[in-house]
């Protein structure tokens, strides 16, 4: 996975939009993996049409060796690629990407990323993978980083274009999402594990 735009406070102006206008919502979020296609394939062209490594290729998507390793197969990694909006939060940045590329393809997330963290159960795989085609990540990072700035540029209109909507509705009366889980939380109380329901002595 790469995130592709990440920016603090930018997933709660999503949250309230869904919560205000779901429809709306829909369309921003829709605009925004639109604006990322270019992206998806360039960073397709990234992932090589043959088997990286010999012994390693498929003829069609979904093959696996007799010890179930996923075998590689150019189309199917190349279609693998998919932008998606939301996700979680970062936990050494505190903060949550708006738009992510994933790789749904077992066999093309393994050229993408083996290697990063250990050697795996293949002890000739990962080196081999390393002298012909890099260290990882080896089309994702490298494809997305290229791209950034026009991608970047979209999106970040489409966020523009939520937070001015939120803004509207709010300042037109409708009751923000924070605001009506406040009211929740203070209506209901807190048990003395601190969890909402019956009201703590």
């Amino acid at each position: 996975m790469a995130a592709v735009v990440q920016v603090d406070g930018i997933s709660g102006v999503l949250q309230e939009l869904y919560f205000l206008n779901r429809r709306l919502h829909k369309e921003i979020t829709t605009r925004m993996r639109t604006a990322a296609q270019p992206l998806v394939e360039r960073v397709g062209q990234l992932f090589p049409d043959a088997e990286p490594l010999s012994r390693w290729n498929g003829t069609q998507p979904g093959q696996r060796t007799a010890g179930g390793f996923p075998k590689y197969y150019g189309p199917a990694a190349r279609k693998g690629i998919k932008a998606r909006t939301g996700g979680r939060k970062d936990r050494l940045t505190g903060m949550k990407p708006i738009l992510k590329l994933v790789q749904t393809d077992p066999a093309g997330a393994i050229y993408d990323i083996a290697g990063r963290q250990n050697t795996g159960t293949h002890p000739t795989f990962i080196p081999n993978l390393k002298q012909s085609d890099g260290q990882a990540s080896r089309a994702m990072w490298p494809g997305v980083l290229s791209n950034y700035p026009y991608v970047e540029a979209q999106v970040m209109a489409a966020v523009e274009q939520a937070s001015d909507e939120v803004s509207k509705a709010i300042a037109s009366g409708a009751e923000s999402r924070t605001a009506k889980q406040s009211a929740f939380a203070s209506a209901r109380g807190r048990t003395s594990l601190g969890r909402f329901g019956v009201r703590g002595i």
